[in-house]
């Protein structure tokens, strides 16, 4: 059952990657044109590209198991996470087509590093919500 639930919400995180990549570069350098998967009609587009950034999402999630290595610093666990999924992230890219020219390259890669970060922020606001509620029961005791 862990599996499953991991597996769906790599689907799901995938498939927010997956959407949110193409929008920033169609919004930023793509003059409105929404780009993805060059090859096919556009539904294959869409299944092909919802395939690719599930399968990625999915990745991403069993990537995350890095953090369950305690003999590694924190830093080497976000330093190799960051490395495993910037990879899978290119080799998805590549895949489905958002590369088709350097600056499209630049700006997938830059976007996917941007929505790093701002998970990195929320899990750390996230968990010290939580140390904060465990310290505040333990002070009532």
């Amino acid at each position: 059952m862990k599996h499953v639930k991991m597996v769906m919400k790599g689907i799901m995180t995938g498939t927010f990657i997956g959407v949110l990549i193409p929008l920033i570069i169609s919004l930023f350098i793509g003059d409105g044109i929404f780009y993805y998967t060059p090859f096919g009609n556009d539904l294959t587009k869409s299944i092909i590209n919802f395939v690719a950034v599930a399968l990625f999402g999915v990745y991403c999630v069993y990537a995350s198991y890095i953090f369950d290595i305690k003999r590694l610093k924190m830093i080497w666990r976000y330093v190799i996470h960051i490395g495993v999924l910037v990879g899978g992230c290119l080799l998805t890219g590549f895949i489905v087509g958002w590369f088709n020219y350097a600056q499209g390259f630049i700006w997938a890669l830059g976007s996917f590093v941007i929505i790093y970060i701002v998970i990195c922020f929320f899990h750390y606001w996230q968990s010290r919500a939580n140390i904060k509620k465990i310290n505040d029961k333990l002070d009532q005791k």
